[in-house]
């Protein structure tokens, strides 16, 4: 989901976005579920404290499997691993 402008959840939009290059420290997570949270519905409503510039992807909560890892720093982490809870 993408915002592009903050009226509410009604006006998020579904968009295809070209798979960013990993660093070195990241991981690539196929999210297979998400949520909008309260702060985040305030969020896309222009009715928080945070106002990210637009767009953005709203929400910081999902579930998935690990795609990738970065060579330099994800040694905890293996591709395959399905879990909730890893940060952005």
């Amino acid at each position: 989901m993408l915002a592009r402008n903050p009226i509410g959840v009604d006006a998020l939009v579904w968009k295809e976005l070209p798979t960013p290059s990993r660093a070195p420290t990241r991981l690539r997570v196929a999210i297979r579920a998400a949520s909008l949270t309260s702060p985040i519905c305030l969020i896309v409503q222009n009715k928080y404290q945070m106002k990210p510039p637009l767009p953005f992807v709203p929400g910081s909560e999902y579930a998935g499997v690990v795609e990738a890892v970065g060579a330099g720093g994800c040694k905890h982490v293996k591709v395959g691993r399905r879990g909730r809870g890893l940060r952005r």
